[in-house]
Order: C-alpha cells, then sequence, then structure tokens
C-alpha cells in the first residue's frame, strides 16, 4: 500500500485545490511514509499519529511518548499542521488497559499531546468506536474526553468517524451531542463515498448522508461544513480536477490517465 501512497496523495491535492484554492489534504499512511509525503510537499497536514494512554501500548507498535513527540516536531519543522490522534478503547483492544478506565487512559493521552505542543488532537474513540460503543454510558465518556481535550485547548477533532452501527438511529446518536454542542471538527472523517464502496473501514456518515446532514444543520443552526451547490457546478469541477490531474501525470512521465477515466471520474458514485 505505501509504494502508491504518493499516486493517492498527489491525486488528492491536485483534485482538491483545482476545486477549491487552499483546502488542506493529508494521505493516512505508515507513519515514515506519511512523513516522507510531506516533507517533499504532497501533503499539507497529518492527523494519524497515534498516542496511547500506556506504556505497553505504545512499545507493542515499536513507539514510545518521546518518538510521537519527535515526529511531531518533524512535522513542525516544515511547516505542516499536524495533529495526534487518540481516543478511548485502543488500550483495551491492544490488552494493555493496566485495570484504568478509558476516559482516565484518554485524559493521559490529551495530557501528552499537550506536553508534546501539539495544536491538536483527533480523539472520541475514533477507530476503536465499538468498544466504548458496546459498554454502558461508553457514547457519553466519548463526549467526555472530546469535553476534556478542549479545556485543554487543544483543537479538538471529534472522531465521528468510523462506521459504528447499521441503525440509522444510532448512527445519529453518535455525532449528536458533539453537533449540537459544536467542536472544531465534528466529524475528524466523513467518507466521501458510500460506505460499502469504502476499503478504510468506512465512517459513521458517508455520502448517501449529505442531504440529511444539511438539513440537521438548517434545523438547529449548527454550521456543518456544508452547503447546497449546483449539480452542474460540481460536475465542472471534477472534470476540471480529473483533467488537472490527468496533465500532471504525463508531465511527470508517471502511468497515463485516459480520456475514459477522465469521464468516469467526473461522474463516479462507486466502484460501478
Amino acid at each position: 500500500v505505501a509504494r502508491y501512497a504518493p499516486f493517492n496523495a498527489i491525486s488528492i491535492l491536485i483534485g482538491a485545490q483545482t476545486g477549491r484554492p487552499g483546502v488542506l489534504t493529508q494521505c493516512s499512511v505508515e507513519e515514515a511514509t506519511e512523513l516522507q509525503l510531506g516533507m517533499r510537499g504532497f501533503t499539507a497536514y497529518a492527523e494519524t499519529i497515534s498516542v496511547y494512554g500506556t506504556d505497553r501500548v505504545f512499545t507493542d507498535g515499536d513507539d514510545t511518548p518521546w518518538s510521537k513527540g519527535f515526529l511531531a516536531s518533524c512535522y513542525a519543522s516544515r511547516g505542516l499542521k499536524m495533529r495526534f490522534t487518540s481516543g478511548a478503547g485502543s488500550e483495551v483492544l491492544m490488552g494493555y488497559p493496566e485495570g484504568k478506565s478509558m476516559l482516565y487512559l484518554e485524559a493521559r493521552c490529551i495530557l501528552l499531546t499537550k506536553a508534546s505542543g501539539v495544536q491538536g488532537l483527533q480523539n472520541g474513540a475514533v477507530s476503536c468506536i465499538e468498544i466504548p460503543g458496546a459498554v454502558p454510558n461508553g457514547i457519553r465518556e466519548v463526549l467526555g474526553e472530546n469535553l476534556l481535550c478542549m479545556m485543554c485547548d487543544i483543537e479538538c477533532a471529534s472522531g465521528c468517524d468510523q462506521a459504528y452501527s447499521h441503525s440509522d438511529m444510532r448512527r445519529t446518536e453518535r455525532f449528536i451531542g458533539q453537533f449540537i454542542a459544536g467542536t472544531d471538527y465534528i466529524n475528524s472523517g466523513y467518507s466521501s463515498t458510500p460506505n460499502y464502496d469504502n476499503t478504510f473501514a468506512g465512517s459513521n456518515t458517508d455520502a448517501m448522508d449529505y442531504d440529511d446532514m444539511y438539513v440537521m444543520e438548517r434545523d438547529l443552526g449548527q454550521y456543518y461544513g456544508i452547503h447546497p451547490v449546483q449539480e452542474e457546478t460540481i460536475i465542472k469541477a471534477r472534470n476540471k480536477a480529473a483533467k488537472a490531474l490527468q496533465a500532471v501525470f504525463e508531465d511527470l512521465g508517471l502511468p497515463k490517465i485516459t480520456d475514459e477515466e477522465v469521464e468516469a471520474a467526473t461522474y463516479a458514485n462507486t466502484h460501478d
């Protein structure tokens, strides 16, 4: 996967800048590769620099709190925006919670983030949401860790990203607390493809939910980061982005992007 990451990073970068100049993009892969992409200017920020609440989870992944702090300083030296990532359930999932509560362990992660000088944190269980989601008061705990993050004056990307339930009511329950109260980023991940076609595990909400999310934004007076657009505007932007990427790949001597592929990318919703 890592070998193809630069293609992905370039594609997201070119496509996003064509549609809306100034958009920050990331390419979440293995951390050494992700850092190289940032240093080469293929990405504008990084988010999946994971920290944990117990030392044994760190060392199980060949990491320490100090190595993560050093990694943060590397990104800072290049001027790249970055956040750490944590969230309840990771220590339980790895088998090293050391008898502590999930909220206590997450509080340690938040303080580690602050001590490392990192300006933002993606938390709120994130990819381990199934763990707090399986115990009483688990989602309440997730709200608590988002609140702790903001109390420490750390930019909060509050999760609400990982596929959580097939129940529409529970999916709404998952983010409604963050949605009503407001965070820096209500969804730290939002699938721009339908979940059944998303190989990155999918997210709590996806492209098929855009209309509902906009109506909720209107009903509750909360800014969710989306606004209505005309279909023709989207088609034009996607086609221009695909053609721009086609030209960049040709100029760099990368694999050719055909006109048929440009057309497919313009109208694609899924792999079909």
